[in-house]
């Protein structure tokens, strides 16, 4: 006789008072009822903590609080220890989960035993095994590295020590890494199952110092990882996140300010080469801000900017924050597509929409050149084709070899 599979949703909260209620109320609203919801409140200093209460009497659901804020890494690690279900499905507090998921997830698990189930939220309609599809996505690095695309057998997890280290930003980058690596095969979940709701506060959008260090943190775990990898396609993929890691460390370095360079220098020799003292990585992180400082001043001398009434940075991506920081320009707006974001401001800067016309003469655009977007689309919102300039940083300083 067929039994329904039990799960354990995990959903560590910290001032979600805008979103909390629908993301509770879309895991209740299931078409299925054999889980548990994990809600790990931590420390909320808002009204997330009053909305939750609404909640107390569901039998469903468990609550558990921070008495203090430890971070979405602790809290995760915490639920997993504590939840009683077969497997983990971990669910942000900005997001909810379509009506139908834990019914249709169960299809797949029910008198089965699988070890990871991979949950892109896309419908795949083409019929490949779940073995070739998980290597031609690995292949092709079209597999998330965010926590809420898998679905993990607890088991397993604790079997194989698998948790979230301990930072504030790209904490589930080396849980998933470690993840995937541990396996040959895995089932699919081909279905969307999720809505995501990108908030413009959100901690994957920040870029500070914490960014710097999660990557240098995360490198320094790859490269440990790597090394104990004895499949060839399974290095080979460490391998190329490992180069992306360390392109990421550039970026994020260039944002760091004189105290700041000075920890992180610190961090360097203790995590890259102990042999090496920190002003050799200080001195290399002042040398790459420079050369990046200087190829962007140029660009706007060359296009007399600084003459220019206003200049425009098309959209908040991670690469205009950091060109932003790095420079003294006063951009004037942020254009973006993202709807969430309009009327925000970034760092002081407001973000207008990319669909509204925008009634300014002397324009300048500058636009992260990792963006895909068309130039037709920026000339339709009030740009002059000249007056579009495309931008990239310098990333072949030899700053972080291992």
């Amino acid at each position: 006789m067929s039994k329904e599979t039990f799960f354990s949703i995990i959903s560590p909260v910290y001032n979600a008072e805008s979103t909390i209620f629908r993301s509770i109320t879309s895991v209740l609203n299931q078409n299925y009822n054999n889980f548990e919801l994990i809600i790990i409140n931590d420390a909320s200093t808002d009204k997330t903590s009053k909305i939750c209460k609404k909640f107390k009497n569901n039998k469903n659901i468990k609550f558990l609080n921070n008495r203090k804020n430890l971070g979405v890494s602790k809290s995760r690690n915490k639920a997993i220890k504590y939840a009683t279900g077969k497997y983990i499905i971990f669910l942000d507090s900005d997001d909810y989960f379509l009506e139908k998921f834990l019914f249709d997830l169960n299809k797949l698990t029910i008198n089965k035993s699988h070890k990871i189930i991979v949950a892109n939220n896309i419908f795949i309609k083409k019929k490949i095994s779940n073995k070739k599809l998980f290597i031609e996505l690995f292949k092709k690095n079209k597999l998330s590295y965010f926590c809420w695309n898998y679905i993990v057998n607890r088991d397993y997890l604790m079997k194989k020590k698998i948790f979230f280290n301990d930072l504030k930003v790209f904490e589930d980058h080396l849980f998933v890494l470690k993840l995937l690596t541990s396996i040959k095969r895995c089932q699919f979940f081909r279905k969307k199952f999720i809505v995501r709701n990108e908030t413009f506060g959100s901690l994957g959008r920040l870029t500070n110092y914490q960014s710097a260090f999660s990557y240098l943190k995360n490198l320094f775990e790859i490269n440990k990882l790597r090394k104990k990898i004895k499949n060839k396609i399974m290095y080979n993929f460490l391998s190329k996140r490992f180069d992306e890691y360390k392109n990421y460390l550039k970026l994020y370095s260039l944002i760091l300010n004189q105290k700041e360079k000075n920890l992180f220098a610190h961090n360097c020799v203790k995590m890259i080469n102990p042999k090496k003292n920190y002003k050799f990585f200080l001195e290399k992180i002042n040398i790459h801000q420079k050369e990046n400082r200087t190829i962007f001043i140029n660009m706007i001398d060359k296009t007399n900017t600084r003459n220019r009434k206003s200049v425009y940075l098309y959209s908040a991506s991670r690469h205009s924050r950091i060109l932003i920081k790095l420079l003294n320009i006063k951009f004037i707006k942020v254009i973006d597509q993202n709807i969430n974001f309009i009327d925000k401001n970034l760092f002081g800067i407001k973000i207008l929409s990319s669909k509204k016309f925008i009634k300014f003469q002397n324009k300048v655009l500058f636009v992260p050149r990792n963006i895909n977007v068309k130039k037709k689309i920026l000339l339709k919102i009030g740009f002059k084709k000249e007056d579009i300039k495309f931008y990239s940083f310098n990333l072949k300083t030899n700053l972080f070899d291992i």
